[in-house]
Formats: structure tokens, C-alpha cells, sequence
């Protein structure tokens, strides 16, 4: 793609210009979406087509490049805002089932506003030949004092930590990192007039249009916390969770589980039917039911449970098998990784996630319902 950044008379950036070319398609409905301003977070824009390719045209007025932004100084304060404005690109293109491969995070393809919020160029097209940076690539550079200046010189030690997280990291998971940034900047500050991101509301009661996407609900947790890891009870079995109770099978097809009287009664029975567990994507609830033999879950429409369209998950990336009230998930030797209560599993290794738990294949979250 041909890029052209054109200047005002005093040398400030006025209009960034980018022109496809080859394979390069023009994504019609992603630009038309992007042209009605759905976020703050993005630079405005407009489009226009060219015969058989196309350009798009991002306004830069008032906007300065990253690197010059840092130049003179942050407080932890504006730091923690920067890399909050990070967190919520990342959950907006989770939100919106975008690939952050369409956001430029290389530091010159990144702005800053008079007030000191971020912007980013996002570019609705397939086919592109190169990308500008992943949004981990963008936190290990924020996290090196050689690019950072702090107004306090004690605030280094922020810029230190996001550079040691950063780079324990090979994929980036939302969840993870708004802890991170929490416990590390203790109560982190939003801007006041900063857009909210909307969790999707496709397979779910609809909920207020104001409503902040809570980085918990990308695993379908809620606002509740994930449930701890429980030890280890074998080499390669990690259970998460509680361990539900085993079905009692009884005549005619059916299980049953023990209660107990409230009374203080003796024991009794109550019939259930067996219901195999099912995994729904977060983004948009594509719900799969899990197969009684178990199944490869990925892109591929070969897997078993094919959930498509994000280029980061492996074509066969894990594997799922029912087991009481919730699953057992195998990751397959993928390349951006299984993780479960935020822990990412090796190659091989298994887990336990109960229903109504949550897991990321790569930076695609899922439940188990």
C-alpha cells in the first residue's frame, strides 16, 4: 500500500494518504463503518474509489506522531492513560470482530491529540502486503525509557514494568493486561469524553448503549473474578475450578444428582437430563455444541468446531471433549496459544473449564455454556 503524508504550510501533519494497490481490496462495509466515526479512538476518515483500487484519506489536524508526543515528558498519570487508550483499540477490534492486524501500532503510524489521547489508523482492506506492528510490539516500546520521558524520574519504574510484561508475552489478552495496568497504576484514570467500547449484544439481553466493554466479560465472565487454578493432580491434566460432582447414572437414560434435605431430611434424588456442553464465541455468540466424541476447535473449516475469520487462531488449534459440567481443552501446538484463567497452556497440555468459564484461543475469547 502507497502511503503519502502531506503537511501544512507550517510543517504540522495535516492528511495521511493511503493508496492500494496489487491484491489490495477495498472492505466496502468496514470502510462505510469507519466513515461514520464509531470511536474516538480511530482517525477520521474518508474513502473514495479509483478505477479499480482505492484511497483513503485520514485526517491529522491537530494530531501529533507518537514519538514526537513523548518527547516532552508524561506523569504517571498521562502514562497510564496512553497505554489505557492501547487496552481499549484492542477490545474495540475484539468487540467488533475485527483483526488487529487492520490497526497500524508501529509508534510513527500512531497519533496523539492536543490532549494527549491517542489515535490510531485503522484500514479497512484485505490483501495488505505488509503490517505496521502488533499491539504487543507497541507496549514493549512504550515500556523502554530510551523512548519514554517521565516528568518524575522515580515514574521510570512504570515504564520498566510494562517493558518486563510486555515482553513475558507472546500473545496479548485484554483481560490480562487491564490487570496489569490496575494493579501497576493502582486506580487508572479515563479520560473525560473518551468513547466507551460496547461489548457485542448478538446471542445475549441487550444492555444500556453506554455501557464500558469490562474486559472480564471478553471471557464471559461478567463481573465476576475468575475462579483460582486448583493444584495440579496430574502431569498433564490441570483442573480449573471446581471439580463438579460425578452424575449418578440411573435407569431409563437419565442422571441424577444427591441433595440434601433443607429440613435435614435424608438424602434424595433429582433427575436431570444430559446436556453436552456447548462453546460460545464472545464477539458475536456463534454457539457450537461440543460432540459427545469430542472435537479440534479453529479456523479451519475441517475442524470439527469451526469458529472462522480470525487469522490468529490456528486452523487446528485445540482440541475440546465434554467432561461432566464443562470441558476439557487440549491445545494443539498452536501458535498464538491456549490460555485459561490467564495462564497459557504448552503445547499438549490440558485444562478443565467449568460452565459458564471462560478461555482464549490466541486473542479470541470463548465460554462455555
Amino acid at each position: 500500500m502507497r502511503e503519502k503524508l502531506k503537511r501544512t504550510l507550517r510543517g504540522e501533519p495535516r492528511l495521511l494518504r493511503l493508496s492500494g494497490e496489487g491484491r489490495e481490496r477495498l472492505d466496502y462495509s468496514r470502510a462505510e463503518w469507519l466513515a461514520s466515526g464509531p470511536s474516538p479512538l480511530l482517525l477520521p476518515f474518508k474513502y473514495c474509489r479509483e478505477g479499480n483500487g482505492f484511497e483513503f484519506d485520514y485526517d491529522l489536524v491537530g494530531m501529533v506522531p507518537l514519538p514526537s508526543f513523548l518527547g516532552v515528558g508524561l506523569s504517571a498519570r498521562q502514562y497510564a492513560s496512553l497505554l489505557g487508550d492501547v487496552l481499549d483499540v484492542v477490545s474495540l477490534c475484539v468487540a467488533e470482530g475485527l483483526s488487529t492486524s487492520l490497526v497500524r501500532f508501529a509508534p510513527e503510524g500512531v497519533f496523539a491529540d492536543a490532549e494527549g489521547s491517542l489515535r490510531f489508523v485503522l484500514v479497512p482492506a484485505s490483501g495488505l502486503h505488509s503490517q505496521h506492528g502488533l499491539p504487543l510490539d507497541l507496549l514493549r516500546w512504550l515500556g523502554d525509557s530510551g523512548h519514554v520521558r517521565m516528568t518524575v524520574p522515580g515514574d521510570v519504574r512504570h515504564v520498566t514494568a510494562v517493558g518486563d510484561w510486555a515482553e513475558r508475552r507472546g500473545v496479548l489478552s485484554p483481560e490480562e493486561l487491564s490487570a496489569f495496568l490496575d494493579d501497576e497504576f493502582a486506580a487508572r484514570p479515563r479520560r473525560a469524553g473518551s468513547s466507551p467500547v460496547v461489548a457485542p449484544s448478538a446471542g445475549r439481553s441487550e444492555t444500556s448503549a453506554s455501557a464500558t466493554l469490562d474486559p472480564l466479560s471478553l471471557l464471559g465472565l461478567g463481573a465476576v473474578a475468575p475462579k483460582p487454578v486448583a493444584e495440579r493432580v496430574s502431569s498433564d491434566l490441570a483442573f480449573v475450578g471446581e471439580v463438579p460432582q460425578a452424575p449418578v447414572a440411573t435407569p431409563g437414560g437419565t442422571t441424577s444428582s444427591l441433595g440434601v434435605d433443607p429440613t435435614g431430611g435424608a438424602m434424595h434424588e433429582h433427575p436431570e437430563t444430559v446436556r453436552l456442553p456447548r462453546v460460545e464465541r464472545v464477539r458475536d455468540g456463534l454457539s457450537i455444541e461440543v460432540p459427545q466424541a469430542g472435537a479440534t476447535i479453529g479456523r479451519s473449516s475441517a475442524s470439527g468446531m469451526h469458529f472462522g475469520g480470525n487469522s490468529n487462531i490456528s486452523r487446528s488449534h485445540a482440541r475440546v471433549e465434554p467432561d461432566g459440567d464443562g470441558i476439557v481443552l487440549s491445545d494443539l501446538g498452536s501458535a498464538n496459544g491456549t490460555f485459561v484463567a490467564g495462564r497459557r497452556l504448552p503445547a499438549g497440555g490440558r485444562a478443565r473449564v467449568p460452565r459458564d468459564g471462560g478461555f482464549l484461543l490466541a486473542d479470541e475469547a470463548f465460554r462455555v455454556a
